[in-house]
């Protein structure tokens, strides 16, 4: 299970390996607002958050926006 964000300026991020996604297409979402809970998928023995960011479909490191 995953989720997709879209931001402005055509940012993304993206969320995986989640146990529950408490959100559905076309909500509009603020911070804190809870989007789903971590877990583990595949080979994954342990829960894990997989994190991406994007911006126009290039991928950025995010310790650059921590």
């Amino acid at each position: 299970r995953f989720i997709v964000l879209s931001h402005t300026n055509g940012y993304r991020t993206t969320y995986g390996h989640l146990d529950t996604v408490s959100v559905k297409v076309g909500d509009q979402v603020r911070q804190s607002d809870v989007i789903g809970t971590v877990g583990s998928s595949g080979d994954i023995e342990r829960p894990l958050l997989h994190f991406s960011l994007e911006q126009e479909g290039i991928a950025l490191n995010p310790v650059n926006f921590f």
